[in-house]
Formats: structure tokens, sequence, C-alpha cells
């Protein structure tokens, strides 16, 4: 007589403690702001670029604190679109969602220019060799779509921990460069400053989609009513400070530099207070993080879509992977849901006899198809106990 199989429930697993949901903030927070957009801040604003940062930060909290009133109000956890959608309606919703997608993509397209800048100042470093960064930033956009069509997803708390490592190692930069602070040619901004300073914060509230990154995931969230008011707070207290302080640095280093021809300002303050072995180690950084933090901009506008339910626009793989996307099928009486018709096949072969049940695509059809379950009485598995 065959054994009897009990059905086993498996919940999502809400892994993201504050720590990791301050990590994935400043992932973005860090690669945008800092990594590339540093230099054109410093370009448009000169030595009152850390008051660029400073206004990004004032601004900023004041957005997300709306953005807290509205999640703690609501009765769903979730993005800005969901937020906005329950509390106002559909119309101020769709401009909203609109404007998150569109930003992401505009975000998307910043970080991939900064990583080709970081990619030309070695190459001329290095190799003489002068390259493109418009080329260099589709050639790692592509790189990055092809990474996730493929279906890979790890490497996540390794990438929190290279985030940290980041934080830690812009701190120390930031020390090292003190001594070589040149104070006399140090001028504080004058009134004629004031329209770079706020060109330089036109650039910088890109940043605010950093934010959007974590209330998207919130069912990996630890308590996230809680975790993500404390993750706003920390990651946006944190990157701004150590915005302000690169900012300072880069003016009080960089003297007599002209500043719309310093396309990498870190890595010319890694040169000039740290050295060579410094200079390559930063730029081992951040060509390291730069497509990491790549990577993660484009699940926010990748997870931006789903929710908005314009998940079509993007290959099907990505489809299967964001939409929740299941392969059920039956075998002695029980029903087998996986992610894909490879795990269902692999995991149910040996049990003898496959029946093709469903392919769900959304949540709607996962209702219809638990409406089915219930009819016919057959008790749903989302993994098959040995």
């Amino acid at each position: 007589m065959a054994e009897d199989v009990l059905p086993t429930e498996i919940r999502f697993s809400r892994e993201l403690d504050t720590a990791r949901a301050v990590a994935r903030i400043l992932a973005i927070l860090m690669a945008a702001p800092v990594f590339s957009l540093l230099g054109p801040v410093v370009a448009v604003a000169g030595t009152g670029s850390f008051l660029s940062y400073l206004l990004m930060g004032g601004v900023l909290m004041l957005a997300l604190a709306c953005y807290v009133e509205l999640q703690l109000s609501g009765r769903r956890e979730g993005g800005a679109y969901i937020l906005v959608r329950d509390a106002t309606g559909v119309p101020w919703a769709f401009l909203t969602g609109w404007s998150i997608l569109l930003g992401g993509v505009l975000l998307c397209a910043v970080v991939a220019l900064g990583f080709g800048a970081w990619v030309a100042n070695a190459a001329e470093i290095y190799l003489g060799v002068a390259l493109p960064e418009p080329l260099v930033a589709m050639l790692l956009i592509v790189v990055i779509m092809g990474h996730s069509i493929l279906g890979e997803r790890g490497f996540r708390r390794t990438r929190d921990f290279i985030t940290w490592s980041v934080v830690v190692a812009l701190l120390l930069l930031c020390l090292f460069c003190l001594p070589h602070i040149c104070w006399d040619g140090l001028r504080p901004p004058s009134a004629g400053d004031t329209l770079g300073i706020q060109a330089g914060l036109s650039l910088l509230l890109i940043g605010f989609l950093a934010f959007e990154s974590l209330p998207l995931t919130a069912s990996e969230i630890r308590q996230p009513r809680r975790t993500v008011p404390w993750a706003f707070v920390a990651s946006l207290s944190l990157g701004t400070i150590v915005s302000i302080l690169l900012g300072l640095m880069a003016a009080g280093v960089l003297v007599g530099v002209r500043w719309g021809e310093v396309r990498v300002p870190l890595a010319l303050m890694a040169q000039r207070c740290v050295g060579s072995y410094g200079h390559t180690l930063l730029v081992v950084v951040g060509l390291v993080f730069i497509p990491l933090a790549l990577n993660s901009t484009i699940l926010l506008v990748i997870r931006q879509a789903r929710v908005m339910g314009q998940d079509s626009l993007f290959p099907g793989s990505w489809r299967e992977e964001g939409s929740g996307r299941r392969v059920c099928c039956c075998s002695g009486g029980w029903e087998q849901c996986s992610s894909s018709w490879w795990e269902t096949w692999s995991s149910l072969r040996a049990s003898g006899g496959l029946c093709p049940v469903r392919d769900e695509h959304d949540s709607r059809g996962e209702r219809r198809a638990a409406t089915r379950s219930r009819r016919l009485a057959i008790p749903v598995l989302e993994m098959r106990v040995p």
C-alpha cells in the first residue's frame, strides 16, 4: 500500500531585515547620485556641489514623509502606484505609475552612462585608448538584460555585502582626502553659483526612485510597516551624509581643475589622496558595483511594470519571473506547481505519470485555478516532500 503524502504549505520567506532593506536602497542611491552623477554635478555646481546634495536630502525627506504617511494609512503594502490608487483613485495612480516607470528607464540610462564614464576613464589611463561612453553603456545594458532573460537570480546577499563595502570605501576615501584639502584655494559658493546648485539638484532628484525599489518588494520584508520607514530614514541619512562629504572633498582636493573636464571625480580624488594603488582599487570597486546596481534598477522597472499590469512590455522570461507564473501538473491525485515546466517534470517524473493541468500567467489565472482545484478537491502542493 502506497504511503499517503501529506500536503505541505510553503509560504514566502520574508528575508529582508532592516539592514538588507537599507542596502537595497543604498545600492541605487550610491550608483546614481554618487558614482554616476558626481561628475556632472561638480561640472555645473563647482564648489557648491555639496549644497546640491544637501538640498537633495531635504527635498527627498519631505517626499518620503508623504510616502510613509500614505503607507501607514493605507490598507495594503506596496509601491507608490498602489498607495496612490488606494488613496486617490485611478487617474492620479496612472500618472504616478507611468512617471515611476519612465523615470526608472531614465535611471537605468543614467547608471549605464556612469559605468561608461568609469570604463572610458580606466581605458584612457591604463591602456591609452579612448572608448565611447554611450557604446559601453549600451553594451552593459545588453549584458544585464541577457542576464535577466536567462533567469539568473542570485548573489543577493553578496550584492548587499558589496553595497555596504562600497559605503565604507567611500567614507575611507573621505578620511584619506581630509589632509589633502587645499584650504587656501577653497572658496565658499557665491551668489553666482545659485543656478549651478539648482541644476545639480535637478540632476540628483532622480535618486528618489532608489526608495521605490523597497516597497515594490514588500512581500519579502519582515514587518514592512515598521521596516520600510526606518529603512527610508537610515538610507537617506547615510546617503546624504556620504554625498555631502564627497562633494566637500571634491571641492577641496580638486583645486585648479577645470570642473567640466572631470568625468570621474572619485577616481581623481583617489589618485591624489591615496595614490595609484588606491585609484586602481576604487576603479575596480566602481566597475563591479555599478553593474550590480544597474541590475537592481532594471528589476525596479520590471516590478513596477508588473504592478501596473504592463509586464507584456518585456520578454516572456521576465514575465515568467515577475508575474508569478507557475506550471501545475497532477500525479496520483495530487497537483504539483512550480515556476517552470522543467522543475515540475523533474520533480514528478519518478512518481509515474505526468498530466499537465494549467499554465498560470497572472493572479486572475491563479484564482480561477484555485477555484477549479477546490471544485475537484485536489490539494495543491507548492513543494513535493520526499
